[in-house]
């Protein structure tokens, strides 16, 4: 009996010791994220940008509905609806001047599957990544893990779009250690930039 008991503690301790390593987090439903429930506006007021969830919370994601987004300019009026490939949603969303839809990440599973997707004004992705596109295994070790994702990036959302004087446009997101990563809107060409402020490789 007492062998049984003494087994029965080192497993539990056991299972306390390693359950840091892997923490539990919680999603609510996606209709909750405010990206879905109202939308982002661009700067210039001109286009609106409404994000309809996929069917997929809670569910098998690759017999997933798909999310969808809704691109509405102002004033006149006009709707383009695209579909994205969010099984559920994105977590957050970048909408630019002239209609470019940037998604990040998908809710629910941070920092799994396509993590960074541009889409033109039609729906057409213009560049994607995942998470090992962005961010090379060395930089990745120090992210915090749970049980359901990589959190790789500053939550809340941290970024900032640039304006090169060759007209360049770049978007900079703060990642977790408070590094950047500078992505380049007309290719995805990606930059590194150190918190010390040397530029190098993802």
């Amino acid at each position: 009996m007492r062998g049984i008991l003494t087994t029965t503690l080192l497993i539990i301790c056991h299972l306390w010791l390693n359950a840091g390593s892997a923490s539990a987090d919680r999603w609510a439903a996606p209709s909750e994220l405010l990206v879905v429930k109202h939308g982002v506006d661009s700067q210039n007021g001109r286009y609106h940008a409404r994000i309809i969830p996929g069917g997929a919370f809670g569910l098998d994601p690759e017999k997933a509905t798909h999310a969808r987004a809704v691109l509405t300019t102002k004033p006149r009026g006009t709707e383009v609806t695209f579909s994205l490939l969010n099984p559920v949603a994105p977590v957050d969303a970048i909408l630019l001047d002239d209609g470019s839809l940037v998604t990040c990440d998908n809710w629910s599973r941070m920092g799994y599957g396509k993590v960074l997707v541009f889409y033109e004004p039609t729906g057409n992705v213009r560049w994607s990544y995942e998470l090992k596109e962005l961010l090379s295994e060395e930089r990745l070790r120090g992210v915090r893990l749970t049980i359901s994702s990589i959190w790789w990036r500053k939550q809340p959302f941290e970024w900032q779009l640039e304006s090169a004087q060759d007209t360049t446009q770049s978007i900079l997101l703060r990642l977790w250690n408070d590094d950047q990563l500078r992505v380049y809107i007309s290719d995805g060409r990606l930059e590194y930039i150190p918190l010390e402020g040397e530029q190098g490789a993802r």
